[in-house]
């Protein structure tokens, strides 16, 4: 408790800048792709849905009752940008759980102004939750790794608490449980023999129980569209390249530098499963950023220590030394938060801001078109598409559908899997859209066996720039099956055929 009242200061300015960097100008950008369809899912209140479990639209919802207002890309990403805030404090927790104080607030300060976590937890992303709920747990459970003593009965059961938590926010909770494991196997094994770490595990695994009753009463849609994303999973030497330009080049060799410690245990008990974690994300299918992001948060964390070691090892502990011991770790601090700052700049510029949105796409393997153009820009998207009136708009795309029904003022649904939960009403005609992933002669074909009348494809660009994302349509009536049997079937069809 000493320790934490001396660092509560520095701490709180540490948190402080984590909180400029996260809502400062949070609402400049337009809702991408992941952010308006998790926008749609708030809408929907579920304990699950077909891509996953339901905690992350749950946050997103409390978030907008906390807000107050109607919708606005600032009130949608409020409370992801907080939690965002809240790892930074539970980074500095495992910092001073495993380490000491001052390696606690290098990490906390290292997740601060590391371009990765800022960025993320400037959108709506389920890295932001995971990784704060991992951190969480793992300070927790800390004593396994660093005491004599079992830890106390009431941090196991919060640290399954925790567990639980984090399996409300995607499948990375069935990575970590082996993670945590593995390093104890590493570091302490007779602590798996001991009852602590079974009773969180049991606990945690509960918190998978809504995502599999879920499943069982929706015919297991949402495992096989687990199956369907692993038969689609990118290759190893592009998602390596894709994660590196998430992460950043400075942030990675930071992180990097945190191996350096491999030596002491307590390292290895981070970096252990850090590197887990990391690894599966390139096997990972769909999203890895959450398994990237809670791998690099424990990398950092143990280099916050190795940072402090260095300084308290190679700097003489006299006085006139002491702001020569502060300052290598500021400066390094410094370098990150103004890389973070260009890159937050520079994704509030049209055109600008590329790699890092091309990244986060390959990783995400989802299409965001208009993540790189202003919200004021978005009122010219009517003049430059179709007018239709007749019937839905029925988009391939389940993002590009949320973006669409979010931002303009007609009936939009998307053919995939979680729609034909939702609903889609009877049609006699339609304009199906599509985003250039499609194959458009197998769509074309295909669309001829399920309408009567199609017209089409035609191709428009959405703004005048070159830039512009570029979209195609079709024009269909006289369906050959209702709504709900042709959702459906496109939600099987844009998996198996396709797509290029």
């Amino acid at each position: 408790m000493a320790v934490l009242k001396r660092d509560l200061c520095p701490l709180l300015l540490i948190i402080g800048l984590a909180l400029i960097l996260r809502y400062a100008y949070l609402g400049v950008l337009p809702l991408t792709g992941a952010e308006a369809y998790a926008w749609q899912q708030a809408q929907h209140p579920d304990v699950a849905y077909v891509d996953g479990p339901g905690g992350g639209a749950l946050l997103l919802r409390l978030g907008l009752q906390a807000w107050g207002g109607p919708p606005s890309e600032e009130a949608i990403r409020a409370a992801h940008a907080a939690v965002g805030a809240l790892a930074v404090a539970a980074a500095y927790l495992v910092g001073l759980a495993f380490f000491s104080g001052p390696a606690g607030l290098l990490a906390a300060g290292l997740l601060a102004v590391g371009t990765p976590f800022a960025l993320a937890s400037r959108h709506v992303s389920a890295a932001v939750p995971q990784l704060t709920l991992m951190l969480l747990t793992l300070w927790l459970l800390a004593p396994l790794w660093t005491a004599e003593h079992a830890p106390p009965v009431g941090r196991v059961l919060a640290a399954g608490l925790m567990g639980a938590l984090l399996f409300q926010t995607g499948q990375v909770a069935w990575l970590l449980l082996p993670a945590l494991a593995l390093s104890l196997a590493v570091t302490r094994p007779k602590r798996l023999r001991q009852g602590p770490f079974w009773v969180y595990l049991l606990i945690a695994l509960a918190g998978a129980t809504p995502w599999v009753l879920w499943n069982r009463a929706h015919g297991d849609v949402g495992w096989q569209q687990m199956a369907a994303l692993w038969g689609s999973r990118p290759e190893i030497p592009s998602r390596l390249s894709a994660l590196v330009d998430w992460m950043g080049m400075p942030v990675a060799l930071v992180a990097v530098l945190g191996l350096a410690g491999a030596a002491q245990p307590r390292n290895r008990a981070l970096l252990v499963p850090g590197l887990t974690l990391i690894l599966a994300a390139l096997f990972w299918p769909g999203d890895a950023t959450g398994p990237l992001a809670c791998g690099l948060g424990l990398l950092l964390v143990a280099c916050g220590d190795l940072l402090h070691r260095w300084a308290d090892r190679r700097l003489p502990r006299q006085r006139e030394w002491f702001p020569l011991r502060f300052m290598v770790p500021t400066l390094i601090l410094a370098l990150l938060g103004l890389a973070t700052q260009d890159a937050i700049t520079q994704t509030m510029v049209p055109g600008s801001g590329v790699l890092y949105r091309a990244a986060s796409e390959a990783i995400c393997q989802e299409t965001a078109p208009w993540v790189s153009f202003p919200r004021v820009r978005t009122a010219t998207w009517r003049h430059h598409l179709p007018t239709f009136e007749q019937g839905p708009w029925l988009v391939l795309q389940d993002g590009l559908a949320a973006q669409m029904a979010y931002y303009m003022d007609v009936p939009v649904y998307g053919l995939g899997a979680q729609y034909r939960l939702w609903g889609i009403p009877p049609f006699q005609q339609a304009l199906v859209v599509s985003d250039l992933r499609i194959d458009r002669d197998e769509l074309t074909w295909h669309l001829s066996q399920d309408f009567a009348a199609i017209e089409g494809p035609t191709g428009r660009w959405l703004m005048e720039e070159e830039a512009s994302p570029y979209i195609i349509l079709w024009r269909v009536s006289a369906p050959q099956m209702d709504a709900a049997a042709l959702v459906e079937r496109y939600a099987t069809l844009r998996w198996a055929v396709l797509y290029e």
